[in-house]
């Protein structure tokens, strides 16, 4: 059975995209973990019981291959 995917608010889309530029923007080490820390407490919210736990590495993988997508 598939699963229905998961559903933003357009401003929280908005804003995972706008740190997705800033987070290929920026240098390795700290600034890429806190804009992935950010993201990370965000989509936690929006998660299903049933998605499992998202962590930080869950999240700076996302966007590293979302980053190459975009190049």
């Amino acid at each position: 059975m598939a699963r229905k995917p998961l559903e933003l608010p357009t401003a929280i889309a908005q804003a995972f995209m706008a740190d997705l530029e800033a987070y290929k923007a920026a240098g390795p080490g700290l600034p890429k973990d806190e804009i992935a820390a950010r993201q990370c407490r965000a989509l936690r919210e929006y998660l299903r019981p049933s998605d499992g736990r998202l962590t930080m590495v869950d999240v700076r993988k996302l966007m590293d291959a979302m980053a190459e997508d975009l190049e």
